[in-house]
């Protein structure tokens, strides 16, 4: 049992509103509260604190909020996951591009997802086993290979954002990185530009450029358009660190954005 409280309307606190309706709704679920607030400029805001209302509201205190004029909150009673900040309302869509929250358990959540990830698993699958040792001696520079055209959008110049699976392996042939788990594939991730720059490494970003959303490629990268002399260490698994100056070799596969979520009409509130 939780408690959903959602406002739309002319204060520019609804942070205040949201707080205030979460506090008659406590009795619904006192383990963790949260709530997010939607400005004029289409930002959003979150913020989440374990334990009653109280807190979440002394949390909120500490925020410096804009004029908000749409909110929703959620009061957590755990009943599965544990009570932590984490697993408290509301969440991020994949996409960023919206919030949940919801009260109740998706029983049928392992269905759906397996559902969802068979829209692309067939098609990535026989790359699985693609990955096997190379001689990192040989690689001099980037080299690309396209394993399967795509028919949608071009990666150029001005694309800010794309989402993908992929396949990374060191030249001994181990799998560092992928989106393969446990028969199905995980969430595609998503790449974006930050200043205009990629959030990836300069192999991924020269190496893209040209591919079309719905292709398969396969991306040989030197070491200097890798992880170069600094590399990637992973204390908790060594398997998936990168040593100093070490070539890499991926398959992506660039998949559909998802489509715009239309955005509530503002006009008139004030």
């Amino acid at each position: 049992m939780c408690g959903v409280f959602g406002y739309i309307g002319q204060s520019g606190k609804a942070s205040n509103e949201v707080l205030a309706g979460l506090q008659r709704l406590e009795y619904r679920g006192y383990d963790s509260a949260g709530l997010c607030v939607l400005n004029h400029d289409k930002s959003l805001q979150i913020i989440k604190s374990v334990g009653k209302v109280g807190n979440l509201k002394v949390k909120t205190e500490s925020y410096e909020l804009g004029s908000y004029h749409i909110g929703i909150g959620h009061t957590r009673w755990a009943t599965h996951g544990g009570v932590t900040e984490a697993n408290c309302h509301p969440h991020y869509s994949h996409s960023e591009r919206f919030i949940v929250i919801h009260n109740g358990i998706i029983e049928n959540y392992a269905e759906l997802k397996k559902e969802l990830s068979a829209k692309y698993y067939d098609t990535f699958k026989e790359y699985e086993k693609t990955p096997s040792a190379f001689n990192a001696a040989s690689v001099k520079e980037l080299s690309k290979v396209d394993l399967k055209e795509g028919d949608g959008a071009e990666i150029t110049d001005s694309t800010t954002k794309f989402q993908a699976y992929y396949i990374g392996w060191k030249p001994d042939g181990t799998v560092f990185d992928s989106s393969f788990s446990n028969g199905s594939l995980k969430s595609p991730v998503v790449f974006k530009k930050d200043n205009n720059e990629w959030n990836v490494i300069k192999g991924w970003s020269e190496g893209l450029k040209g591919m079309k959303v719905g292709g398969v490629r396969e991306l040989t990268i030197p070491a200097d358009k890798a992880y170069g002399a600094q590399g990637s260490p992973n204390n908790e698994d060594s398997s998936k660190s990168i040593a100093p100056n070490t070539p890499l070799k991926f398959i992506v596969m660039l998949i559909p954005d998802f489509e715009e979520v239309p955005q509530p009409d503002l006009q008139g509130i004030e």
